[in-house]
């Protein structure tokens, strides 16, 4: 009788653990913010709170009752497609150390843990994650790069060529996908920036990427009725991908003087040319 009931109390801690890293990935969406923050606190809180209610389950197994969902998603998922999952791994390592910081700081009773977990966090939050982000999915640090840029072929809605570096001004490219959630997300800010940039220093061009045989026609569809102010371009095919460098969406290339000098995401490609 004791062992059912105590494989009923590892099954229950175990779904609500479920239930919990669920709830904290739909609120953070992967990424690393405010909301995240939020997700770790809580993560802490229920990890102390189990520890010291539940007096049925040793400490280190209730532990990994509570982080067992975010060690499978690092372990599974991550092994099995990290190109693809790689993205949220700062999320969940950062959930895991608020687990085991609780953990440590229930054994030890040292203020010095939740106050240092606080202070790495801090630093993380505001410069690492930012940094590990920009390497990862771009291959700088810093988003700074020096790499000649060949000729680009595109075209735009009505089927001409077009060479948007083809100019003495700076170009900013950002490069989106029709699959790509964030692109869109962004559509709105790009286009208040295209209406206030400085249109005899800058260009600002967002070019459509097509994948699995779509084409322009239908991509120009999906923005036509918002009408957008931005300059839209559509790249041939995926091979620009390839020639450019880019691995995901959306991406922002800075050129000037046919080279890239700046590979990154779009408000900081405006932080690194100082417009606001």
């Amino acid at each position: 009788m004791r062992k059912l009931t105590m494989f009923k109390a590892y099954l229950g801690l175990l779904i609500l653990s479920i239930i919990q890293f669920v709830a904290i990935a739909f609120l953070a969406e992967f990424g690393f913010d405010y909301k995240l923050v939020i997700g770790s606190f809580i993560y802490f809180t229920t990890t102390f709170l189990c520890l010291k209610y539940i007096r049925d389950i040793k400490p280190i197994v209730l532990l990994q009752l509570i982080t067992f969902p975010v060690l499978l998603i690092l372990l599974f998922f991550n092994f099995a497609d990290f190109n693809s999952t790689w993205v949220s791994t700062p999320s969940n390592i950062f959930l895991l150390s608020s687990s085991y910081a609780s953990y440590f700081f229930y054994k030890s009773k040292n203020y010095l843990v939740p106050i240092s977990f606080c202070l790495i966090a801090t630093i993380w939050l505001v410069k690492g994650e930012s940094v590990l982000r920009n390497f990862m999915q771009f291959g700088s640090s810093n988003g700074l790069v020096k790499e000649k840029i060949s000729i680009i072929n595109m075209f735009d809605i009505t089927g001409k060529p077009a060479n948007p570096v083809n100019t003495s001004k700076t170009v900013i490219l950002d490069f989106w996908n029709s699959h790509c959630v964030p692109c869109f997300a962004q559509f709105p800010f790009i286009d208040s920036i295209s209406k206030k940039i400085d249109t005899s220093k800058f260009e600002l061009v967002v070019v459509n990427v097509p994948l699995n045989g779509e084409n322009k026609e239908d991509n120009y569809k999906l923005l036509a009725h918002f009408n957008y102010s931005f300059k839209q371009l559509f790249a041939i095919n995926s091979n620009i991908m390839d020639s450019l460098k880019i691995q995901y969406f959306p991406t922002t290339l800075v050129v000037k003087q046919n080279n890239i000098v700046f590979r990154g995401d779009f408000l900081d490609a405006l932080n690194y040319l100082k417009i606001k």
